[in-house]
């Protein structure tokens, strides 16, 4: 079921996309019917297949993580999605320290799971340190910089899929509400048109007692996390024909 070649030493985006024209989207079909590319090419992909189905079936994601670009390691999150975790944070300031952490959002895209500050926050490392795959928006330069000096762990080697970086590869600019407008995602009425600083704002509404912040700030931060995964799954498509220049049924 997985259409990459470029892990493959030597192995670049053209032997690729000449492989995919030939329909052999998947390493077992290229195993059966071996197309008539460089023979040393076609060699080598075929004493590399055995090793790459292998670590797929044992879920060795640090075996492709190695291999794979950064930027290509969204083909490791739509072959191994069923156990990525969709992250969000809110914050008590637009321009946030270590302790300004007060909401993160976790999804496995069946649950959301909620931590905050002051109620049960000392619970997220124990699930962060769990998760192989995490799945943010802006998180390189955000999320993750600030959870890592909260000092909350991540598990060994875990594989982090951008999906701001990938919007903009395909042309869809700004923050991740206006890739959702652009892709046709709508929030519910309570918070749409929201963005981080009102988020800021309804945490600072809420330590002063305003009961009805802290419901709505959730809700925001449901929306921005569970929403990554609808945005994922608009953008895979669009992944996969640009490259691989033909429609494929898994990477």
């Amino acid at each position: 079921m997985c259409a990459t070649y470029i892990h493959i030493g030597s192995i670049g985006t053209r032997t690729e996309r000449a492989i995919h024209r030939r329909g052999l989207c998947r390493w077992e079909d290229f195993e059966r019917n071996a197309p008539r590319i460089d023979s040393s090419r076609r060699r080598r992909i075929l004493e590399a297949l055995p090793r790459s189905l292998e670590a797929r079936r044992r879920g060795d994601l640090a075996y492709f993580a190695r291999r794979l670009p950064v930027a290509e390691h969204w083909r490791i999150l739509a072959d191994f999605e069923r156990i990525a975790t969709f992250l969000d944070i809110e914050t008590s300031d637009a321009r946030p320290g270590p302790d300004a952490l007060t909401v993160v959002g976790l999804f496995d895209g069946r649950c959301c799971s909620q931590f905050v500050a002051g109620r049960d926050m000392e619970a997220l490392p124990h699930v962060m340190e769990r998760s192989r795959i995490l799945v943010t928006y802006n998180g390189a330069r955000f999320d993750l910089p600030l959870l890592r000096a909260c000092g909350l762990p991540f598990a060994p080697g875990v594989v982090h899929v951008d999906l701001m970086h990938l919007c903009h590869r395909l042309g869809i600019k700004g923050g991740l509400k206006g890739a959702e407008r652009r892709l046709g995602i709508r929030r519910p009425p309570e918070v749409a048109g929201m963005d981080g600083y009102q988020a800021v704002l309804l945490w600072r509404r809420h330590l002063n007692g305003d009961r009805r912040a802290l419901p709505r700030l959730l809700l925001y931060n449901r929306c921005d996390t569970v929403n990554l995964m609808t945005l994922w799954r608009l953008l895979l498509p669009r992944l996969i024909r640009g490259a691989f220049g033909v429609p494929c049924d898994g990477v």
